[in-house]
């Protein structure tokens, strides 16, 4: 049963590996090219009617809105594309729903392109971090189970959390879940999980190599 898991998971991988080299992994909006359209308000604003307006005006396009600060009174809308012609059209419904003078509009809307951020930039900051954490994980399991052997614990170890994360950014590119403010936290979460389940079966191995020594005795 083991085998065909193993299987399982190295095909997964393997496909996630071709999958990413061919055609990458699919970033969301706001890690990508697009376009930005900051709108000031001015007074409270009913954020579902924002995203009714942006939806006739781009129906067809992935399209991100946030607010802005804590006063309710702006908002910023992160598109891929969007033609001049759907621009200008986006800038007089929501200068006529919210009764922003021409005068004031340029000012009140503006737009602006973004650059693209990579995802070697989105994890830079936390690779030296975790390189040290794992290490002094790692001395810590190879001291406390080294009656299991300290070189088959510690590659066992690396083994399993690279397995992990291999796996979670192949489901990733397979699945086309799009590489958004998650991407970090997921990758941390398996990382835990990976170290927790490792440790678990660590302790299960210790315990029953102590107990057959108990009974040799």
């Amino acid at each position: 049963m083991k085998k065909i898991v193993y299987a399982v998971l190295a095909v997964i991988i393997v496909i996630g590996i071709i999958v990413i080299a061919t055609v990458g992994f699919n970033v969301d909006v706001i890690y990508s090219n697009h376009r930005e359209i900051k709108v000031y308000v001015g007074k409270d604003y009913n954020i579902d009617e924002v995203k009714q307006i942006v939806n006739e005006v781009i129906p067809e396009e992935k399209v991100v809105i946030n607010k802005v600060e804590k006063f309710n009174d702006s908002f910023i809308v992160k598109v891929n594309k969007i033609s001049d012609e759907q621009l200008e059209s986006l800038k007089q419904k929501i200068s006529e729903k919210y009764e922003i003078s021409e005068e004031n509009r340029d000012n009140m809307i503006t737009d602006s392109y973004i650059g693209s951020f990579r995802i070697r930039d989105l994890i830079r900051p936390y690779v030296q971090p975790i390189i040290i954490s794992t290490v002094v994980i790692l001395v810590y399991m190879g001291v406390r189970y080294k009656k299991i052997g300290i070189a088959k614990v510690i590659m066992q170890e690396i083994i399993v959390l690279v397995m992990a994360i291999a796996l979670l950014l192949s489901v990733i590119a397979i699945t086309r879940c799009p590489v958004n403010r998650a991407f970090i936290p997921a990758g941390l979460t398996v990382y835990v999980l990976s170290l927790i389940t490792t440790n678990l079966q660590f302790t299960k191995q210790l315990e029953n190599l102590k107990s057959k020594e108990e009974k040799k005795a």
